[in-house]
C-alpha cells in the first residue's frame, strides 16, 4: 500500500499532446502540487507534454517505477497491465472506464483484468475512478485540473462515486478543512475500503475518515476494522432504494446490500452514518474538534431567537442546560450597555458589545467544569465588528486546542467574511444553530460509544451441548431433503441441545402415540403435520390448534393424515408433532442468517403471526454484547406496548436477553446454519421462564 499512496516513481500511460487528452491533466497536477518522485509519461506517439518525452515502448523505460497509472481504452488495460508486471510494475490505479459499469458484457473484461492481476502479484485501484491524492507528498492523480485542493490536514476521503468525491473534495477546501489522503474507488474490482482504512489506520496520518458507499461486499472485514479504527469514521451509504440500485448498477455495478446491516455495523462499531452529503461534511467538521465528553452545554448567542432554536435542538439531541456558574454570571450582569441580560442558560448577549466580557465568559465556561461542551452564537456585521469578532474566533480556537473541551462556533455574517476567518485558523464555523447542535450531538455520540465500547465485554458465554448440536444437525441433514429445512422435530431437539427451552412435544407415528404424547404433555395441545412437504404448516392446512381430548386428538390425527395424503401425493410422512398449547403474555420473534457480505446476524422482533406484516425488528451483527442487547430491545416500537422499555421491564426480558446471546453464539459456532426463524417465543411475568412454540433452521 506504501507504493501505492507514497510513490518514489510514478508511470502515467495514456498521454498525448492532443488538447483533449486528459492524461496531460494528472502530469499537470503533479507539477502544479509539487510532487517530489520521477514522473514517466507513456502513449501511443512520440511526443512532448511538460517538456518531458512520452515513451511509445515499455522497452524504453528506466527500472524500478513504483507506481502506474492507466488512463487507456478499456480493451487495452489487460496487455497494458501484462507489461507493466513483466517492468516490475506491481502496483496500478487504473483509472479506464467501460467495464461494468457500461454494459453487462463487460463483465468478462472485468473477470480477465481480476485474474491478470492475481496472477502477476498486481494490487490495483479502480478501475472507473479518479484515482487517488497524498496530499502531504504532492501526489495527485486524478484526470481532471485540480488547481484548488484542501490544505494538508489529518481528513482521509474514501469515495465509490469519482463525481461526489470531487464534490467533497471541493467542500472540504470550501471549510479550509485539511485533507490526508484521498481514494476514488470506482468498480473496486481488487482493493476496497477495508484495505484503505487498514492502510490509513495503520500510517496515524488521519484522524476522520469519510466514506462514501455504495455497496458493501466485505461486511465483516469492515466491520472488523471500523471498530478497531484509533480515529473516526463517517460513512455515506447511498443504494438504499430500488432506484438507487439501479442507478448504482448502470454506475459501478454494485449489488444491494441489506440497509439494516449497515446500520447495525455503524452502531456496533462506533463508527457514525449520514443520510447526504451536506451532513458528512458538517460531521468531519466537529469531529476535527475535541470530543464533547459529557450531556452538560452552555449557549452562548448574540440573539434571543437564536437562543432558542438551540436550546430547541439541544433538548431534542439530549443535551442538559445547567445554570450559569457565578463566576460566568457575574461577567454577564456587568456586560451589557442596559444591564438587561438574563443571567441563565441560553445565555442571550444581544445587548453586548464588549468583546472582552465576551471572551472572558468563553474562557470561564471552557476551562471550568461545569460544561462539557458550548455552543457560540454570534451575529454580528463585518463592517462595524469585523476586528472583534476575528479576535472572539481567534480566542476561542486558541482556548479549545489549549485545554481539550470543545467550543462549536456559528458565525452569522457574510460568506465573505466566513471564508476569510476559516482561512485563518481553520477553526470549524457552522452556518446555522441547527447544524451546530446536530454535529456537537455526533461529536458527544462518537465519544460516548466508543467509551462503552472500551469498558465493554461480551458476556460469559451459556453453556450448550456443542456436540448434541452438531449431532443434530448431520442427523437433519440427512432427515431433510434439497430445500435444506430441518423438520419441526429436529429443531426442537437442536434447540434444547442449545440451552434453549421448548414447550412439551412429542412426535407420534399413529393415533395411539397421539393420544398417550397429548395425555403427558397435557391438553390442550397444538398438532403440527411433519413433512418436508409442507414447509409453512399452518398456511399448508397441516396445523391443528387447541386440541382438548383424547378423542379429538385421534380425529385431528386421521384428518392430518388424509390432508398430506391429498395436497402432495406421495410426500414423505414423518409423523405428527403434538405439544402443549402455551398461552404467553408476550410472543417474540427470534431469527438469524448466514449474510454473504457481513456473516451471521441476529434478529429480534415482535412475533406471532404479524411479524413480516408489522416488520418491527430489529438486527445485529454477531456476537452482541450486552450492550447491544439492550440497544436491540429499546429499538423494536411495540415492546414499548407490552412494558419492554428500559425503565419498567417484566421480569421475563432477562430470559429474552439469554435467549439472543444463545442464538448468537449458536450462528457464530455453526455457520451451516444458513436461516434460523424461531416465532414465536412465548413470555410470562412472574420470573417464568419462556418457551419456543415453532421455529424452523435451513442448512447451507
Amino acid at each position: 500500500m506504501r507504493k501505492l499512496f507514497h510513490p518514489q516513481s510514478i508511470l502515467v500511460v495514456g498521454v498525448s499532446d492532443s488538447p483533449g487528452n486528459m492524461g496531460r491533466h494528472i502530469v499537470s497536477n503533479l507539477i502544479r502540487h509539487r510532487y517530489p518522485g520521477r514522473v514517466h509519461l507513456m502513449g501511443t506517439r512520440p511526443c512532448n507534454v511538460a517538456g518531458q518525452q512520452v515513451h511509445t515502448s515499455f522497452d524504453t523505460l528506466p527500472d524500478g517505477i513504483d507506481l502506474g497509472v492507466l488512463l487507456t481504452p478499456a480493451q487495452a488495460v489487460p496487455t497494458i497491465m501484462r507489461q507493466c508486471a513483466a517492468r516490475g510494475i506491481s502496483r496500478l490505479v487504473i483509472e479506464s472506464g467501460g467495464f461494468s459499469e457500461f454494459a453487462d458484457d463487460r463483465t468478462t473484461l472485468e473477470e480477465q483484468v481480476k485474474a491478470l492481476a492475481e496472477e502477476a502479484g498486481i494490487r490495483f485501484v479502480g478501475p472507473n475512478g479518479l484515482g487517488i491524492i497524498t496530499r502531504s507528498d504532492g501526489m495527485v492523480l486524478p484526470f481532471m485540473e485540480m488547481p484548488v485542493l484542501p490544505p494538508k490536514g489529518r481528513i482521509s476521503l474514501l469515495a465509490q462515486s469519482g463525481g461526489v468525491g470531487i464534490v467533497y473534495l471541493h467542500a472540504l477546501a470550501g471549510e479550509n478543512l485539511g485533507l490526508d489522503k484521498f481514494v476514488s474507488m470506482g468498480n473496486k474490482l481488487n482493493l476496497d475500503e477495508v484495505d484503505y482504512l487498514r492502510f490509513i489506520a495503520e500510517s496515524k496520518s488521519s484522524d476522520v475518515a469519510c466514506c462514501y458507499l455504495e455497496d458493501v461486499r466485505r461486511g465483516r472485514q469492515l466491520y472488523e476494522v471500523l471498530r478497531s479504527f484509533p480515529g473516526k469514521v463517517v460513512i455515506q451509504k447511498a443504494n438504499v432504494s430500488k432506484a438507487g440500485a439501479a442507478a448504482a448498477r448502470s454506475h459501478t455495478a454494485s449489488l444491494s446490500t441489506d440497509d439494516r446491516l449497515v446500520d447495525a455495523m455503524v452502531r456496533q462499531s462506533g463508527a457514525l452514518r449520514v443520510e447526504d452529503m451536506t451532513s458528512m461534511v458538517h460531521f468531519a467538521m466537529g469531529l476535527t474538534l475535541p470530543p464533547a465528553k459529557g450531556n452538560r452545554l452552555l449557549i452562548i448567542a448574540r440573539s434571543g431567537g437564536h437562543a432558542v432554536i438551540a436550546a430547541d435542538f439541544a433538548e431534542r439531541y439530549g443535551f442538559e442546560l445547567p445554570p450559569l456558574p457565578a463566576q460566568i454570571a457575574q461577567i454577564a450582569a456587568g456586560a451589557g450597555r442596559a444591564h438587561v441580560i438574563r443571567a441563565a442558560n441560553p445565555l442571550d448577549l444581544g445587548d453586548v458589545f464588549d468583546f472582552e466580557r465576551y471572551v472572558a465568559m468563553l474562557e470561564g465556561a471552557i476551562r471550568g467544569d461545569c460544561y462539557d461542551a458550548v455552543a457560540l452564537i454570534h451575529v454580528y456585521s463585518s463592517r462595524t465588528e469585523g476586528p472583534d469578532s476575528e479576535g472572539l474566533y481567534r480566542a476561542a480556537a486558541r482556548l479549545v486546542r489549549e485545554v481539550g473541551k470543545p467550543a462549536f462556533l456559528c458565525f452569522l455574517t457574510d460568506n465573505a467574511e466566513l471564508d476569510r476567518l476559516k482561512a485563518l485558523e481553520g477553526f470549524p464555523l457552522f452556518r446555522s444553530p441547527e447544524v451546530l447542535m446536530q454535529s456537537l450531538a455526533a461529536s458527544r455520540r462518537h465519544h460516548l460509544t466508543r467509551a462503552r465500547m472500551a469498558l465493554e465485554r461480551f458476556p460469559p458465554r451459556p453453556p450448550m451441548d456443542l456436540a448434541a448440536v452438531s449431532e443434530h444437525l448431520r442427523l437433519g441433514r440427512e432427515e431433510t431433503d434439497e430445500s435444506g429445512w430441518l423438520t419441526v422435530d429436529r429443531v426442537f431437539s437442536l434447540l434444547l441441545a442449545a440451552g434453549l427451552p421448548v414447550a412439551p412435544y412429542g412426535v407420534a407415528k399413529n393415533v395411539q402415540e397421539a393420544v398417550r404424547i397429548a395425555s403427558r404433555v397435557g391438553y390442550p395441545v397444538a398438532m403440527k403435520l411433519l413433512s418436508p412437504a409442507l414447509l409453512h404448516k399452518a398456511q399448508g392446512g397441516g396445523v391443528t390448534l387447541n386440541v382438548k381430548g383424547d378423542a379429538d386428538v385421534a380425529e385431528e390425527f386421521r384428518q392430518l393424515a388424509d390432508h398430506l395424503a391429498s395436497a402432495a401425493a406421495g410426500a414423505r410422512f414423518d409423523g405428527i408433532l403434538v405439544q402443549r398449547m402455551v398461552r404467553g403474555l408476550r410472543e417474540v420473534f427470534i431469527g438469524g442468517r448466514q449474510d454473504r457480505s457481513f456473516g451471521p446476524v441476529v434478529t429480534v422482533g415482535l412475533g406471532g403471526s404479524l411479524v413480516e406484516v408489522l416488520n418491527d425488528v430489529t438486527v445485529r451483527l454477531c456476537p452482541v454484547t450486552e450492550g447491544d442487547v439492550e440497544e436491540m430491545l429499546s429499538e423494536v416500537v411495540l415492546f414499548k406496548a407490552f412494558g419492554g422499555d428500559s425503565r419498567q421491564r417484566p421480569a421475563d426480558f432477562p430470559f429474552l436477553r439469554e435467549c439472543i446471546h444463545r442464538v448468537s453464539n449458536l450462528l457464530l459456532d455453526f455457520p451451516e446454519i444458513e436461516e434460523l426463524d424461531l416465532n414465536p417465543l412465548k413470555l410470562f411475568d412472574e420470573g417464568l421462564a419462556g418457551l419456543f412454540v415453532d421455529g424452523r433452521i435451513r442448512l447451507a
